[in-house]
């Protein structure tokens, strides 16, 4: 009959290799294959003007391979621009950009940035009013 120690010691070894095994499975089928992007704002708190606002945002590519992003800026849910940038797999891509206000619409202005890419979609925002 075997000891309580010997019991625990072979369910150990057992678990480890089913967790070996499991592991070697992800990996040869390719479930570990998880890339991201990051997309964010670096300085959207910039002095702004009645009827503009300057801000800089980033992206950075974590996919695993170049990358075509499609951006879109908009105000107020108002598309004003549309651009796309390449970035390759762990580059980041700065841009600067100014967007005008329209003070005859509201005070509270929703600046949102859109990205699209790889089938996947993210969006950042943030909100301003003018100021005189």
């Amino acid at each position: 009959m075997e000891t309580e120690d010997n019991v625990i010691f072979k369910s150990v070894i057992i678990a480890c290799i089913a967790g070996l095994v499991m592991i070697s499975l992800m990996t040869l089928t390719g479930a570990n294959d998880a890339g991201f992007t990051e997309l964010y704002f670096l300085d959207y708190e910039k002095a702004h003007t009645i009827d503009a606002v300057t801000f800089r945002y980033g992206i950075t590519n974590h996919e695993g391979k170049e990358i075509e992003y499609d951006i879109c800026f908009l105000i107020n849910d108002n598309i004003l621009r549309n651009r796309k940038t390449i970035i390759k797999d762990n580059e980041t891509f700065i841009e600067e950009y100014t967007l005008p206000l329209d003070t005859n619409t509201s005070a509270i202005h929703k600046i949102i940035i859109d990205v699209q890419y790889l089938n996947d979609n993210r969006k950042i925002h943030f909100f301003t009013t003018g100021v005189s």
